[in-house]
């Protein structure tokens, strides 16, 4: 808001853009604001602001006062005091463009001219400004979001209050920053130093849920045929993930060292081959699942450079995530003109000593490093988030505009805890520590490597391609569908004193991750009991088993059954022990058959030449 004050061509500017900027303090005057922000059911917000400014002074006195807000569909508005309305001017301004914004910003003057000169020591003007907008409060899928505007220079007010209303459809609040425990559904009252510089964020849901629709460009130009991976959004502790559709269908789908999800393909010789994909994401402000770290994340890497003396140097002296993370809002400044030019990554040694050449990355790179050089285990994650305002949420990688946050692993809590300096800094301080949002979805997470794998929008093979399409989904589309394919390799026959040894392939035709489950395997053989943990399958993932007994008596000729256990599944293959197996011993027995046939025959003949011959030399002699 700007507020201007005159004393004999003296005056006071206060200036905005969704929060209230003071530019100089002014000793005159104090000012105290006490605001109602009512929202309704269909979104629109009441404000009235019951503005006082009182005279410090003898000769001073306000004859004018302007509000100047981001807020541009100002409706309905009234501004009065208790002997009537008061005139005012709406005017429509535009600032020059932030910096790299490519873009100018907009914003609503209101300015207020009082017809009475209020002057004298201790005398005050009180007057009230109230309007209609639907900017405040945003319907985003299944989450409401409030967004109070925050002040610039708090210690220009003697008091500002806030008090928000809000519709009990709305549900308890979910996530406050900064971070609050709000008890029932309101009113909720905020003081001057809760509103401070960054405002008030308020979300009402417990979870959002999203469509991706994903496409990756694959080229084999070799002359030799290749296998590669394109990476899908795996779980982690912050999103369920469904996979609906991917056309066509990979070879297998496996989960690397932090958790990724790796579709595998083979490209014959100068083939391209184009993966579409259907998925939903249910995602979660807090850590929901428990996602172990599956390597150490402490160790260099490029981008990463934990041996540098002056990153070991500031490790050591702020030790703990909380310290790295405001140490990095605060160092860093977001550089709005490197996005729009050639992003190059810069990792966290170099944007040390050039701290104002910095995008999501070298917040991300900074902290990782930092923290990991301080033993504390943390990667990067890189995807999607969701921004209405890219000056106060920019996205900065180049890569369908994708965003990078990191994370750290909680050794207390035993989860990865998401934050996001970037955020932090260009939204004047908003706490993306204590409390994260519904806004980020995770494509791939980088830990064992600082470059791979590579998210969903950077398989391209042409730049004007759009392979990123994201959108609010109902949580009727995220369905269940469990369904599990369970092949087996046994042998047909063992031979005696021989162990019988085969495999179990464990195959994932559902839309979810298979997780946490037991595989039985139980036989006439030794042991008649296994039992095996599948830790993890991705859907279109299989996981294959070796199944191994012991050896196998002597001196048997035994058909032994072994049943495979899996979900609700059940299949049973026959293992034959014995010195020939069944079609060897009906073999012989042809043989035998065979044989025997052939001997009767030729005896017959045999005899028959015989009794000839002999008849014949009765009949000479005669």
């Amino acid at each position: 808001m700007l507020l201007r004050i005159f004393c004999l061509g003296l005056f006071i500017i206060l200036y905005s853009l969704l929060f209230i900027r003071l530019a100089y303090a002014d000793e005159n005057f104090d000012i105290s604001t006490s605001s109602t922000y009512e929202v309704v059911e269909s979104g629109i917000t009441r404000v009235t602001q019951n503005v006082r400014i009182r005279n410090k002074t003898e000769y001073t006195y306000t004859p004018t006062y302007t509000i100047s807000t981001g807020i541009t569909d100002i409706k309905n508005l009234r501004t009065f005091n208790d002997q009537g309305s008061i005139p005012n001017k709406v005017t429509d301004e535009k600032d020059p463009p932030s910096q790299g914004s490519g873009e100018a910003s907009g914003y609503t003057s209101i300015e207020i001219s009082f017809p009475d000169r209020v002057v004298g020591f201790g005398q005050v003007n009180d007057f009230v400004v109230a309007f209609e907008s639907k900017q405040i409060a945003d319907k985003r899928g299944t989450i409401w979001e409030v967004s109070v505007p925050g002040l610039s220079d708090p210690s220009s007010f003697d008091s500002y209050n806030i008090t928000l209303v809000v519709p009990p459809s709305f549900g308890d609040p979910s996530i406050t920053k900064p971070k609050r425990m709000l008890s029932g559904r309101g009113p909720y009252v905020f003081t001057k130093s809760e509103i401070g510089s960054s405002g008030i964020l308020i979300l009402f849901g417990n979870s959002q849920y999203y469509k991706l629709t994903l496409s990756y460009h694959l080229e084999n130009s070799s002359v030799i045929p290749v296998k590669t991976e394109v990476a899908l959004p795996p779980e982690t502790s912050y999103q369920d993930i469904r996979i609906e559709k991917i056309t066509p269908e990979p070879e297998n789908v496996y989960q690397d060292e932090d958790g990724n999800w790796l579709a595998v393909y083979s490209l014959a010789p100068n083939e391209r081959k184009t993966i579409d994909t259907e998925i939903y994401a249910h995602v979660f402000a807090t850590p929901i699942f428990d996602i172990n770290p599956l390597s150490n994340n402490l160790s260099y890497s490029k981008y990463w450079e934990v041996n540098d003396p002056e990153i070991k140097k500031l490790a050591s002296e702020l030790k703990t995530p909380d310290k790295i993370y405001n140490f990095v809002v605060e160092k860093l400044s977001y550089d709005y003109d490197k996005v729009n030019s050639k992003n190059v990554r810069v990792g966290a040694s170099r944007v040390l000593k050039k701290p104002e050449f910095a995008v999501c990355l070298e917040y991300t790179d900074l902290f990782i490093a930092l923290a990991r050089a301080a033993g504390i285990r943390s990667r990067s994650v890189e995807g999607y988030a969701h921004t209405q305002d890219s000056r106060l949420r920019p996205l900065s990688l180049i890569t369908d505009v994708l965003h990078s946050w990191p994370q750290f692993y909680d050794v207390e809590r035993k989860t990865w805890i998401m934050v996001d300096p970037t955020w932090g800094d260009t939204t004047r301080g908003m706490d993306y520590y204590n409390s994260f949002d519904f806004d980020h979805v995770a494509f791939v997470v980088k830990g064992k490597d600082s470059t791979y794998p590579v998210p969903a929008g950077g398989y391209k093979l042409a730049r004007d391609t759009k392979d990123v399409n994201v959108s609010f989904s109902e949580e009727s589309a995220f369905r269940n569908t469990m369904k599990v394919r369970v092949l087996s390799d046994f042998p047909d026959f063992v031979f005696p004193l021989l162990s019988a040894s085969g495999q179990i392939t464990v195959v994932n035709e559902g839309n979810m991750v298979i997780k946490n489950k037991k595989l039985y395997v139980k036989s006439d053989l030794k042991p008649a009991y296994q039992e095996f943990y599948i830790d993890s399958i991705p859907p279109y993932g299989k996981k294959t088993l070796n199944i191994s007994f012991d050896k196998t008596p002597f001196l048997t000729n035994k058909s032994h059954n072994t049943t495979i256990l899996f979900e609700g599944n059940s299949t049973t293959e026959k293992i034959l022990v014995g010195l020939f197996p069944d079609y060897y011993l009906l073999l012989i027995g042809g043989v035998i058959i065979v044989g025997s046939s052939a001997v009767s025959i030729i005896a017959y003949k045999t005899w028959s030449l015989y009794i000839q011959r002999r008849k014949k030399q009765s009949d000479l002699r005669r």
